[in-house]
This record gives C-alpha cells, sequence and structure tokens, in this order.
C-alpha cells in the first residue's frame, strides 16, 4: 500500500505554551480518494521520531493504518530528532522525567484527536511504542478512545519514575484500561528487570485488563531498533511481534465487530481443576495399593480404608484448591510467574511431578512383591506392559500432539491418544494383579497331604495375600543373625521348596502370636526335606532350640503339631 507523509502542528498548554509536531503517514489507494482507516498513534523513545521509529510508522501505515507520531519533548526541543549518542541520550533521559506526566497525557489525546478528526479514518484507534513509547502507548490506552495498545519493553512502568517527581500513577490507573493490550519485553531485558514484569503482570490481572504478555527469550531491550542498538537488533523476533501487532490491530481497528453481547466467557478451568485433582488423588491410591501388599496394615480394615480415604480426600481437595486459585487468581498467591519465588510452582509438583513419582515407587513396589515375595516372573509382564503403554501416551500428549494437530488443522492433538494409552495401561494393571491372584499358591496339607476341609480356595488366597511374606523372612534372617546354626544355612536338597513354602503359608494362615515360629521359620530350608522324610532327629537339629522351638510353634502349624505330636516330641 502506498504512502503519503506530512506533519501536522497542534498547540498544547499542558507543559506552557507552544506547539507539538505530529509526524503523519497515511496509507493511499489510487482511486479511492474516500478510503478510510484505522488510526494509530506511534510514541518514540527517548530520541523522538528517528530513522527507526520513522520506518516502523511505515511499516504499519502500509498495512492500512493512518499513523500519528507526535514529538514528544517539544517543551525543550524542535521536533528534529535526537542523536544516537551519549550527549543527546543524556538530554533525552533527563527531559523524560523533567516533563509533567499531564503534558505527556495531553500529547496523547492531542494525538487522538487528530486522528478522530480526519475524514479518513473510521473511527477507531490504536496506540503502540517502544521504550519511553511503550510506557506512553500504555497511557494512551488509558483513553478509553482507545481500543487497542501494543507496548514494546515499556520502562519505568514498574518502578514509577515517569515524568517531573518520577512518581507517576501508570499502574495504578490500570483498571482504566478498556481496550485490550499487549505488553511484550525482552527475557534480558535489563531496563525492566524481571520482578518489574512481573509486577506489570501482576497488577495487570488484578485490575481486569484484557491483555496478553510476551517475554521473549534472548531479546534485550531495544530488539525491534534497526539502527544503533548496540547489537540488540533482532529481525526475526521484531517480526513476529509485528505480527502479533498486525493480529490485534486487524481484529479490533479494522474489523467492525458491533456492540459486546454482554454475555460472560465461560472458561474450563473448573472442570480442568477437578480432574487435576482426579490425577493427584488417583495416582496416590495406586501407590497405597502397592503398600497393602507388605501388610503395614491389614487391608480391608476399617483403618486402613479410612486412611487411605482420608489421604487421597485431602490430596484431592488441596489439589483441587491451587488449581482454582491459579485459574482465577482468588488469593494471588498462586499466580503463574517466571522469576522471583515461582510459588505456583504447587500446582506443577501435584499435577506433574507427584503422579509421576507415586507410578515409579508403585511400579518399584509391585516389582519387589512379585519377585521377591511371591517369586513370580510372569507378572513382571503385564506390569512392564503398563508402564510402557503409559509412556507411550504420555510421549503423544507431549511430543507427538503438535504435530498431530498442525498436520490435521486442529481436528485431532495427542490428546486422543494419550487416553487411549493411558486407558490400555489401566486394563493392563488389571490384568497384573489378576496374574498376582491366581489360585496357584501352596495350600495348607495335612498329615496325608490333603487340604484342610474348612479352607476353600479363595479363603486361602485371601489368606496368602493378606499377610507379609517379607516380614517373614526378615523375620528369619533376624533369628539366623542371632545365633547362627551351620546346619539352617545349608543348602536345601532339590525339591524342598515347596514344603518351606507350604510351613511358611501355614504359619501365616493361622491367627495365632508368629513370634513364637521364628525359629522355625529360620529353618524351613533345612528342615523340609527331613518333615517330608520323616526324619524327626534331623527336623531337631535344623532348628535353633531344637524341639522346645518347634513345640512353641505347633500352635500355628497344624501338620507340624501331627509331625510333633506323632513322633512324641513335645511332652504333653
Amino acid at each position: 500500500m502506498l504512502i503519503q507523509e506530512s506533519y501536522h502542528d497542534v498547540p498544547t498548554k499542558a507543559g506552557g505554551e507552544g506547539t507539538m509536531r505530529i509526524y503523519v503517514f497515511h496509507p493511499t489507494i489510487l482511486g479511492y480518494p474516500r478510503a478510510r482507516f484505522p488510526g494509530v498513534a506511534i510514541f518514540s523513545e527517548i530520541y523522538q521520531v528517528t530513522g527507526p521509529v520513522a520506518r516502523f510508522a511505515r511499516q504499519i501505515a502500509g498495512q492500512g493504518y493512518i499513523c500519528a507520531a507526535p514529538s514528544s519533548y517539544h517543551e525543550f526541543t524542535g521536533p528534529e530528532p535526537l542523536k544516537y549518542d551519549a550527549e543527546d541520550t543524556d538530554k533525552g533521559n533527563q527531559w523524560k522525567i523533567s516533563k509533567k506526566i499531564a503534558a505527556y497525557d495531553e500529547d496523547a489525546s492531542l494525538t487522538v484527536d487528530y486522528l478522530l478528526s480526519l475524514p479518513t479514518c473510521n473511527g477507531r484507534v490504536g496506540a503502540t511504542g517502544m521504550c519511553l513509547g511503550g510506557h506512553l502507548a500504555y497511557r494512551c490506552a488509558l483513553d478509553q478512545r482507545v481500543k487497542a495498545a501494543v507496548c514494546y519493553f515499556a520502562t519505568d512502568i514498574h518502578s514509577k519514575t515517569l515524568g517531573e517527581g518520577k512518581n507517576d500513577d501508570s499502574l495504578a490507573r490500570a483498571g482504566d484500561i478498556k481496550g485490550e493490550l499487549i505488553m511484550i519485553f525482552g527475557k534480558n531485558d535489563n531496563h525492566v528487570p524481571p520482578e518489574g514484569r512481573d509486577l506489570i503482570r501482576k497488577t495487570l490481572h488484578e485490575k481486569g485488563v484484557l491483555f496478553s504478555f510476551y517475554e521473549v527469550a534472548w531479546a534485550q531491550h531495544a530488539f525491534i531498533r534497526d539502527e544503533l542498538s548496540k547489537g540488540r537488533y533482532d529481525p526475526a523476533i521484531s517480526k513476529v511481534c509485528f505480527e502479533m501487532l498486525l493480529e490485534l490491530f486487524g481484529r479490533t481497528l479494522k474489523l467492525d465487530l458491533g456492540d459486546h453481547d454482554g454475555k460472560e466467557l465461560k472458561i474450563e478451568d473448573g472442570f480442568t481443576a477437578v480432574h487435576v485433582a482426579a490425577i493427584t488423588a488417583t495416582c496416590w491410591i495406586l501407590l497405597l495399593n502397592a503398600l497393602v501388599g507388605f501388610q503395614f496394615l491389614d487391608d480391608g480394615t476399617p483403618v486402613s480404608l479410612s486412611l487411605i480415604l482420608a489421604s487421597a480426600g485431602v490430596l484431592f481437595i488441596g489439589t483441587g484448591y491451587i488449581a482454582l486459585d491459579t485459574a482465577f487468581s482468588w488469593t494471588g498467591h498462586f499466580d503463574s510467574s517466571y522469576h522471583g519465588q515461582n510459588r505456583n510452582i504447587g500446582l506443577y509438583v501435584l499435577y506433574q511431578l507427584f503422579p509421576l513419582v507415586c507410578l515409579v515407587v508403585f511400579y518399584v513396589l509391585e516389582s519387589v512383591l512379585v519377585l521377591r515375595v511371591l517369586g513370580e516372573t510372569k507378572p513382571m509382564i503385564y506390569l512392564t506392559l503398563a508402564g510402557l503403554l503409559f509412556a507411550i501416551g504420555q510421549i503423544f500428549q507431549y511430543v507427538i500432539s503438535t504435530h498431530l494437530c498442525q498436520a490435521t488443522d486442529g481436528k485431532i492433538n495427542g490428546a486422543l491418544f494419550e487416553t487411549f494409552f493411558t486407558l490400555l495401561g489401566v486394563v493392563t494393571i488389571w490384568v497384573f494383579w489378576s496374574s498376582i491372584t491366581e489360585d496357584d499358591w501352596p495350600m495348607p496339607i495335612t498329615a496325608g497331604g490333603g487340604s484342610p476341609s474348612a479352607t476353600t480356595e479363595s479363603d486361602t488366597r485371601e489368606m496368602y495375600l493378606n499377610f507379609s511374606e517379607l516380614a517373614l523372612a526378615a523375620l528369619a534372617a533376624t533369628s539366623v543373625a542371632a545365633a547362627p546354626n551351620s546346619l539352617t544355612t545349608r543348602d536345601p536338597p532339590a525339591g524342598t521348596d515347596i514344603v518351606a513354602k507350604q510351613i511358611i503359608f501355614a504359619a501365616q494362615a493361622n491367627n495365632c502370636n508368629i513370634m513364637n515360629c521364628a525359629a522355625v521359620i529360620a529353618g524351613t530350608a533345612c528342615m523340609a526335606l527331613d518333615i517330608a522324610n520323616g526324619d524327626a532327629a534331623g527336623t531337631m537339629g535344623c532348628v535353633i532350640g531344637g524341639a522346645q522351638a518347634m513345640c512353641n510353634c505347633m500352635d500355628c502349624v497344624d501338620f507340624l503339631e501331627q509331625f510333633l505330636t506323632s513322633h512324641n516330641m513335645c511332652p504333653g
């Protein structure tokens, strides 16, 4: 689009009687002299309307906007731009804090007045600027006639140091901004430190301003200035930011949106908070189910169930509250923060890290239970497959999703496949649990080798799972360490493993004081074959304490009682 350049002088009063020059960059379309365009007020850095500022204005004007760039220091000097040298830099910085805030606001108001007075203006005005001009564009947005503003690395907003007395009210008046705002900073901007950017963002949130906030990695202050920028000019980032400016101005200034319907936008933050809380609580319950297998508390009892439900409820409510507070900023304590204390790290930990830790610990505990306690390997196939399916789902969610979304124009993303693979993982966990609760564990035997008629298979399975063999193994190890016996450490003959398991199983299946069987359990590997062969003398040699220790345990192990009684080893 072609551009016509001119200037217009307007009288000013707030800073003393004078004249302000407004440089005008007007788009034209050949053959359409009555074409109407939106207006944009462009505020310069401390050097007034320099070459880079004029080129910036031409870029915007070429997209169909009437651009008006006022000379900000008309109270102190002429309209000509200052030089990018030390002397003029000092002048610009001094004039910046010598000019009255009211004079700055008058300049902005006069510029908007001029744009709206043009017959070629469609009646909609925006504002933009960089450095000092970014702050002035922000203040221009306090004028409710301004529908949108884009502020590049705006200085002094966070520190309240603009103008005479260095005590501006820009942040305090943020609630007066009724248009849409874009704030752009470089992450490496040394003029507006991280805590200053956080303050601006937080205040805009609290004041209910409609805004976008961008902090560009690697960008420094003045990164859009294409001349004498001390190596800070970044054309690629400048192009991206310019596209954001065009999107905002195109949507708010060029389009006739009509009046707002007054309906409040409904956001699914509440549902998302419930979802996040449910993930945290569910992973916690899964971890507790792994701990149940080690019988620190008897499973299925009111105490154990209450502890599981109560702790899961606390996590659900706590995580849900933090998620809601983050979304709706009820207290502001959990607002998004990239610097400083990072207080919203709580939601990240509860939603991302905590569930992952629970799942990893669950896998480790179940592996110990299956391999060390139950002595099985087949269930590990299902457990590992469940972990693999879950991992694939996360890869779809965090890695592949963006590529799917772009390839399908937003019709499909990774969430579909993440949900599918997670569901498969849950089903596989069910298969895993089913595989470790099969009715194939050793049964208590009688003297004749049969199973007691009073004990059903389901009862046996439940009793076996309700006692921690790991605890028995630890008890046995303690006994051996306390009183070493060469017989208890000898290698058992082949084929005695099942008999040894039967001894342990029988001890745990009865409701008795298992401590009475410590010595017997410690010697099971040695005594299993002797019991099977009916060798009473050999059996006594395997147990620390001999016949007396075995007799103390006879009430816990039915077939041991029968063996001892049949050999008259326990008097009375």
